[in-house]
């Protein structure tokens, strides 16, 4: 009887003990699982890469690199044209189209410096062109990189050399800005350097978005400064330390990352040069990166080198060493850097600059959305631009060979 009454007094205190036991274990599983969530969605936005073998796009899922969608534009552009820069919205993608330097013949490839680029919107309803009127004047310039922003473009210009001219005699790169509906292109900044200061295999000096306007490295006196609009403002000079080479964002709007060669150290600034973290790459190793995009947490980039010899073998480390654990990246190729984790994660299927340029969009990754620009696309025809003499050299020998076989 005694024992009878002990275990119905403690009844009550074992069911308690079992709630709280049950709801401390769903709590528990609910944090798991959100946790678990957001580690499978460390990234937003998409990767956007830009073949520059075939004129068409391929968009990828950061999250999971395998999950991707082709966008192909081939059968809309015409022979002796290609596609140049190009950039990924919400409404869809906007592209540069030129004029194919490779198909051109001698005597024709100074058009290129002349015919000015055309600009084309891309969106589940087909392609548009966006109307430009360049000026009159002709320019040694070469169309570079396309900007866009809420109410305008930017286009970037590089000069080219000129034989037997002065150097200082060249025509300087420079920026134009174009309203978003199209019309008058303005002359907005001719104090930029495009041109690389390091080796060709280098990718730095290139303007970065930023706000409403772009962060570039003036000509004249090597200084960092953000352009937009009719205003210049002045970041800091080139170079910091012995780090020269602007490579672009470590975290996007807040830290920039430098290079330098010799000695090869990486420094990673805020946007007053202000020295935040330095690595010295050791082993003889020339291995750096190209930066193509960054998004919270993560940087797009390609593994590069000064050498004339294939690094793969190198096994850089993290820290002292290396800014990037390049332990599965071989050379050329793509990576995504998790800042947080130092986490690398590659995209073996694209090598970087031949054919693959790119860049991490912050539009996000809606596959259903990319499949019908892609049905778009293929289902546009063919551009209507003007029939240059490059145009028709191009198209001249593809009807020779055609008639061949």
């Amino acid at each position: 009887m005694v024992r009878e009454e002990i275990v119905a007094e403690g009844s009550p205190m074992i069911m308690i003990s079992m709630r709280i036991f049950f709801m401390l274990f769903a709590v528990c599983m609910s944090l798991f699982t959100v946790q678990k969530c957001d580690a499978a969605q460390r990234f937003s936005g998409s990767i956007f890469l830009q073949d520059h073998s075939r004129p068409s796009f391929v968009v990828i899922n950061p999250n999971r690199v395998t999950d991707e969608v082709k966008i192909d534009l081939s059968q809309a552009i015409p022979r002796g044209y290609r596609i140049g820069s190009s950039v990924l919205t919400e409404s869809g993608i906007y592209f540069l189209v030129e004029l194919d330097y490779n198909c051109c013949l001698a005597k024709s490839k100074a058009e290129i410096e002349k015919v000015r680029p055309h600009l084309f919107h891309l969106t589940e309803e087909g392609v548009a062109e966006i109307p430009i009127d360049w000026p009159d004047q002709e320019l040694e310039l070469y169309p570079w990189d396309l900007y866009e922003f809420d109410d305008k473009f930017y286009i970037t210009f590089v000069g080219n050399e000129i034989p037997l001219v002065p150097k200082d005699r060249w025509p300087s790169d420079r920026i134009y800005m174009i309203p978003k509906s199209g019309g008058k292109a303005r002359e907005l900044y001719t104090k930029c350097r495009l041109k690389n200061f390091g080796e060709p295999s280098q990718r730095d000096s290139q303007p970065i978005e930023y706000g409403d306007g772009v962060i570039c490295v003036r000509s004249e006196d090597l200084s960092v400064v953000f352009v937009h609009d009719e205003e210049e403002e002045r970041l800091f000079s080139l170079p910091v330390g012995t780090a020269y080479l602007l490579k672009g964002w470590y975290e996007e709007g807040k830290s920039l990352l430098l290079w330098s060669e010799s000695p090869n150290v990486s420094l990673v600034v805020d946007l007053q040069g202000n020295v935040l973290q330095e690595w010295h790459h050791g082993y003889g190793s020339t291995c750096c990166w190209n930066i193509y995009g960054n998004m919270e947490g993560g940087i797009l980039f390609r593994r590069s080198s000064t050498s004339t010899l294939q690094e793969d073998d190198r096994r850089p480390k993290f820290g002292n060493h290396d800014a990037f654990c390049t332990e599965r990246i071989k050379q050329n190729k793509f990576g995504i850097y998790d800042i947080r984790t130092g986490d690398v994660i590659p995209l073996n299927g694209h090598k970087g600059d031949e054919p693959y340029s790119g860049c991490w969009s912050k539009i996000s990754y809606r596959k259903v959305q990319f499949e019908r620009l892609a049905v778009a696309a293929w289902e546009s025809k063919e551009l209507s631009l003007p029939l240059t003499e490059c145009a028709i050299s191009a198209a001249g020998f593809a009807g020779s060979f055609d008639d061949d076989s």
